[in-house]
């Protein structure tokens, strides 16, 4: 099965979009975010507010919300300014562009501009997808980002996403202990 496709900056965004709001770590991180500004306007409001106007405790209660939804908007707005960090930071000739992805029972074989990469199905971490995209995380944080808009149509896309997730699933239950250490798996095509 292959498929070939053109990464462009959106597609960069939106993976960093899904795993922003996918990835268990970045979720508890901005949660103690929120924590901490919840708690640093608790202590403000104690110190400083005047509790008997109800006129600052409605102020108070604003900027806090405000506040709140500054936060969440600077995440976003993060992740733009990564992406353009990452845009400006090399060539990244291997990601931008037309790629190539083949998939068999064993392996993946991606195709770039700058060569070619193989990786076996144990190796994944997991296979995902929303509306737009397939995600196939080689790391926690690092996945294949296969945009939807290359296939006919959603019907040869979810084919497509039910092969990896199959793939994957029967080399991680065939050898579900690959890489832990002093572990060696060794195949022969």
């Amino acid at each position: 099965m292959e498929i070939e496709y053109r990464i462009e900056r959106k597609d960069i965004e939106a993976y960093y979009q899904y795993h922003f709001h996918s990835s268990p770590s970045v979720r508890r991180s901005h949660e103690r975010g929120y924590f901490w500004q919840t708690a640093g306007f608790i202590a403000l409001f104690i110190l400083f507010a005047n509790k008997e106007d109800i006129g600052s405790v409605f102020s108070w209660m604003i900027a806090f919300i405000v506040c709140l939804l500054l936060y969440r908007f600077s995440a976003y707005r993060n992740i733009k300014e990564s992406v353009d960090r990452f845009e400006k930071e090399g060539r990244n000739k291997g990601i931008w562009g037309i790629n190539r992805l083949t998939l068999n029972e064993y392996e993946m074989l991606e195709t770039s501009a700058i060569g070619e990469s193989r990786t076996l199905w144990t190796g994944v971490e997991r296979v995902v997808q929303n509306k737009d995209y397939i995600f196939i995380y080689v790391t926690a944080v690092s996945a294949f980002i296969i945009p939807k808009r290359a296939f006919k149509d959603n019907q040869e896309a979810e084919v497509f996403y039910n092969a990896a997730k199959t793939y994957h699933e029967n080399a991680t239950s065939q050898y579900p202990a690959a890489g832990e250490k002093g572990q060696t798996f060794i195949l022969h095509f």
